[in-house]
C-alpha cells in the first residue's frame, strides 16, 4: 500500500469518524466529568466494518473550566509493522 492509497483510504472515511467522534461526546463528557482528576482523557476503541481500519478516538481535558479536545488516531498495519497516524484532532463543538 503507498501513501496515495493510505490517504484516499482515510480521507473517505473522515465523515463515518466525526460522525462517530459525535456520538460519544456525551459518553465522553460524563466519563471526564465523573474522573475528578484533571488532566483527564478518555479513549474508545473503533473499527470500521467495511475496511477493517481500526482507529482510536480520544476526548481531553485539561482542567474542569477547559473546553474539550477530541480527535483520532489511525492505526495501520503493514505486514509486521504498525504505523499511528494522528488525522483529526481540535476541539470538539
Amino acid at each position: 500500500m503507498n501513501l496515495h492509497e493510505v490517504y484516499a483510504d482515510l480521507t473517505s472515511e473522515l465523515k463515518k469518524l466525526d460522525w462517530k467522534r459525535d456520538t460519544l461526546l456525551k459518553k465522553a463528557v460524563a466519563a471526564l466529568r465523573k474522573s475528578g482528576e484533571y488532566p483527564a482523557c478518555v479513549t474508545y476503541d473503533y473499527q470500521m466494518q467495511a475496511s477493517k481500519n481500526q482507529y482510536v478516538i480520544y476526548f481531553y481535558c485539561e482542567h474542569p473550566l477547559a473546553q474539550i479536545q477530541g480527535g483520532y488516531l489511525s492505526i495501520l498495519f503493514d505486514d509486521k509493522k504498525r504505523y499511528v497516524i494522528q488525522t483529526g484532532m481540535g476541539i470538539v463543538p
